[in-house]
């Protein structure tokens, strides 16, 4: 069986094909944001935030873009995926870069060290020991969302490279075209409704 032949048609399809991919990881994207900006604070938090925004945008983004190839204006749809591609970069960056500090994040400088609790009262003891569950629990969250962070920065720079996979299919296309017509300027471009 052999190789199918690329067409500025088939490209497109490809364009379009993966626009779907990013909308269902926008989707994703935007459930786990949502979760992290819950229970976030600081920095973690604004990141979340614009990731969350981000992927209501790319969603619109995806609608208007697909909607433009429908109809060939081609220059808003790449008006539309710099735009898209620009806010995908953002939003994995400051995102996972975030979720590196997601500890501090949630607990601050609190640690069962930061306070210095005599070693012969029973009831100071008693409230260590209690201090240090407490800390223990808030480092297990930090450590979760944490995990919740990487992922959703994970979905986002997916989406990112998505972008980059459309310029690609877009370049290729527009080059079968530019040649084509270079070779032959009278003839009828590779992806009419017959798809030669």
């Amino acid at each position: 069986m052999g190789k199918k032949i690329e067409t500025p048609s088939s490209l497109h399809e490809k364009i379009g094909t993966t626009e779907v991919v990013k909308f269902l990881f926008s989707l994703v994207i935007l459930g786990l944001a949502a979760a992290v900006v819950h229970r976030s604070k600081g920095q973690l938090h604004y990141a979340a935030s614009w990731s969350l925004t981000v992927s209501l945008v790319s969603i619109a983004l995806g609608i208007t873009g697909i909607l433009c190839y429908q109809h060939d204006k081609k220059t808003i749809m790449r008006v539309v995926g710099g735009v898209s591609t620009t806010i995908w970069l953002s939003a994995s960056v400051w995102l996972l870069i975030a979720a590196g500090n997601a500890k501090h994040d949630l607990i601050g400088k609190r640690s069962d060290h930061s306070i210095d609790y005599p070693q012969n009262d029973i009831v100071i003891i008693v409230g260590r020991a209690k201090w240090g569950k407490i800390v223990k629990g808030a480092k297990n969250a930090a450590e979760n969302l944490s995990s919740i962070s990487y992922a959703c920065g994970v979905f986002c720079a997916i989406n990112f490279i998505a972008c980059l996979m459309q310029w690609y299919y877009d370049f290729k296309a527009s080059s079968m075209e530019r040649s084509r017509k270079a070779h032959d300027p009278e003839a009828v471009p590779l992806d009419d409704s017959t798809g030669t």
